[in-house]
């Protein structure tokens, strides 16, 4: 059977993935910035065999003492081409399959938002064991009016280990403190700090 990298997003009961997240965002150039951690794990299986889907259950929680509390199940399914992922109602194809670097695909594909190229690029970074993968989501630099840049990092065995998000409206009225100021938007770093069977 061929190697078609589902381990890159393993689909595992009994399993839990622990991030650090640091988000900033900016409205009318005014950033609040916030720490928490998030946990992941999978809660159920929906549909049937020969089609089966599951519930991504996300759990946040202020720090490392507080309480997990529900944010929200995201609904998964993986075939043999792809991984869906539906958030807010909204699917988008997270993972084209097989895994390999340079491979493009439509991540807005089941939806009706305009196409969006995704794409795999091979990465050394990773501080985990595993062959590691990075999805490119947006790479736009930042230029006069806006920054999209949006990577997600992935580990055999392991899942999604880390997560950079820039998406910024850059001010350049006369009124901005200083250059490539954000003005909208938000930066999100989200790293895997631990991991394992519950």
């Amino acid at each position: 059977m061929p190697d078609l990298g589902h381990d890159y997003f393993p689909i595992e009961f009994g399993t839990y993935r622990i991030y650090d997240v640091t988000e900033t965002t900016y409205v009318n150039k005014v950033a609040t910035t916030e720490e928490y951690q998030l946990r992941e794990r999978f809660t159920e299986q929906i549909g049937d065999e020969a089609n089966p889907a599951y519930l991504l259950l996300i759990e946040r929680r202020e720090d490392a003492e507080g309480v997990w509390e529900a944010v929200e199940s995201i609904y998964i399914r993986q075939n043999d081409y792809m991984l869906e992922y539906r958030e807010d109602n909204v699917s988008f194809v997270k993972m084209s399959y097989p895994v390999r670097a340079g491979r493009e695909w439509n991540g807005n594909a089941l939806n009706a938002e305009p196409s969006a190229t995704y794409f795999y690029e091979s990465t050394n970074e990773s501080s985990f064991e595993g062959d590691e993968i990075k999805v490119v989501i947006s790479d736009i630099p930042q230029n006069f009016v806006e920054e999209d840049r949006r990577f997600e990092y992935y580990v055999r065995g392991i899942g999604l280990v880390k997560r950079d998000f820039r998406q910024l409206e850059i001010c350049f009225q006369t009124n901005c403190t200083g250059a490539n100021q954000p003005e909208n938007g938000r930066i999100l770093v989200q790293e895997l700090i631990e991991y394992g069977s519950e």
